[in-house]
């Protein structure tokens, strides 16, 4: 893959066993710069997976609650897409602001969070498992395509800048 603005991008991922792989999502998430503390205490959180900014933690049920590993990694990377938006790192409105589901701003932040765990995905080599939450989030996509056809790029512009907060830079 090609570099993104000083984040390696490499399909290290190809010709990897599979304990291999959640060893390169573990690293990913181990070494994560100004990381939100990342639980799987249902204390109150119903067993959805979700960022909650107010305390800075993503809630993901335990790997064995979960269909796959891909499944479990896909998911804790796009919840931990959504912490980079914190007002301590990117403070973005999607995420200090309260927004609707289904308006434009909540589906702007799924595509940005979406596009995150896409892009973290491919940096440990999974698949990226789509849940079914995304085909939900479809018809806000569409809405805001057609209320601004610069929408997805703008969800994109956000992928940069949001995985050097995902990404420890590699040091030559």
């Amino acid at each position: 893959m090609q570099d993104i603005e000083g984040v390696e991008m490499d399909s290290n991922g190809v010709g990897l066993s599979e304990t291999e792989r959640i060893e390169s999502c573990e690293n990913i998430i181990n070494n994560m710069p100004q990381k939100p503390v990342i639980s799987n205490d249902h204390f109150a959180f119903n067993a959805t997976p979700c960022y909650i900014p107010l305390i800075d933690l993503v809630y993901i049920p335990s790997i064995s609650a979960i269909k796959s590993a891909t499944s479990y990694y896909s998911t804790l990377f796009h919840e931990i897409a959504h912490s980079t938006g914190h007002q301590s790192r990117l403070n973005r409105e999607g995420v200090i602001k309260q927004t609707k589901f289904g308006s434009s701003d909540y589906a702007f932040e799924e595509l940005v969070a979406e596009l995150g765990a896409f892009f973290l995905c491919a940096k440990a080599g999974i698949k990226n498992e789509t849940e079914k939450d995304s085909a939900v989030y479809l018809n806000s996509w569409i809405k805001g395509f057609n209320e601004d056809y610069k929408f997805i790029f703008k969800a994109a512009s956000f992928c940069p800048k949001s995985l050097k907060f995902c990404i420890r830079p590699a040091i030559n």
